[in-house]
């Protein structure tokens, strides 16, 4: 009977050299739930990756199912990372290679995020070394990273929908502009064309959204902009420049701040809001200050 935190389907069974890596993890860990990831074609096997049968052949899964090699492992609803198996021919012949991938690990050779070993004992290991939650500053650090690029990737698309739908008449407003400074009659074909663009009511749109922007980038370069991060319990994350973050119910956030993020809360995604500040997900976002 495997761990009830190890989540199988029907057709699915462990991979038997596998089961010995996951059913201990399981059980000294019964807060970590173990979920099949089946992506990709050595997810699953119809035999298995080492072990054999009487007959000396690869031991077949039992009918209607398939061997699985790869689960992603989860705590409180927090990915911790995932864990593989495939084989690895050696001097002994092929023997399971137990691989483990976490954000924690860094390499600067192979794939960077995983590790990877056929001893049973170092993946136990390993995996207990890697496989851990976020603490409240990493936690904080991710998503206020995930959050700056989501932000950086809001106002450029604006800036850049307001330079392009000007780019194809820029020689017409800079001779449309020159001959108003210069007291110059403008020609009229010119005069057409610029007014037709500029007086439509997209372009004031898109010009507001350049507006937008362009403030809320300088409200950034200013400092005003504070991100709060919505956590899984209903509560705020947020930072001072160079300290921890602090956890607070929506409640004991300054008045000014929660009504910001009451706005915010109606906005779609990836949507800024003037003197508001922007939305990047539903638990992400910046308030102007």
């Amino acid at each position: 009977m495997i761990p009830t935190n190890i989540k199988l389907t029907d057709d699915l069974v462990l991979d038997p050299s596998f089961a010995l890596f996951l059913e201990p993890l399981a059980l000294a860990n019964p807060n970590w739930e173990f979920t099949p990831q089946t992506a990709n074609y050595n997810d699953t096997r119809t035999t298995a990756h080492v072990q054999r049968d009487e007959d000396n052949q690869y031991l077949s899964a039992p009918a209607g199912t398939k061997f699985l090699n790869n689960v992603k492992v989860k705590q409180d609803g927090q990915r911790l990372g995932f864990l593989k198996m495939d084989s690895k021919h050696t001097a002994e012949g092929h023997v399971p290679n137990y691989i483990i991938k976490s954000w924690r690990i860094h390499k600067s050779r192979g794939t960077y995020d995983e590790t990877e070993t056929t001893k049973l004992k170092i993946a136990l290991r390993n995996a207990k070394k890697f496989l851990k939650p976020r603490t409240l500053v990493e936690l904080f650090t991710k998503k206020s990273n995930e959050l700056q690029s989501g932000f950086v990737n809001a106002t450029a698309s604006l800036v850049q929908a307001f330079r392009y739908i000007g780019q194809d008449f820029s020689g017409d407003v800079q001779l449309y502009a020159y001959c108003i400074l210069t007291n110059r009659d403008v020609p009229q074909k010119t005069k057409a064309n610029v007014e037709k663009v500029m007086t439509a009511s997209t372009y004031e749109r898109q010009i507001g959204d350049y507006q937008l922007a362009l403030n809320m980038k300088e409200l950034e370069s200013a400092g005003r902009l504070m991100s709060i991060v919505k956590t899984r319990d209903d509560k705020y994350m947020y930072a001072s420049k160079n300290a921890d973050p602090i956890v607070v119910e929506y409640e004991e956030l300054p008045v000014p701040w929660q009504e910001k993020l009451a706005v915010l809360q109606l906005l779609q995604n990836d949507e800024l809001a003037g003197d508001i500040g922007y939305r990047h997900t539903s638990h992400t976002f910046m308030i102007v200050t």
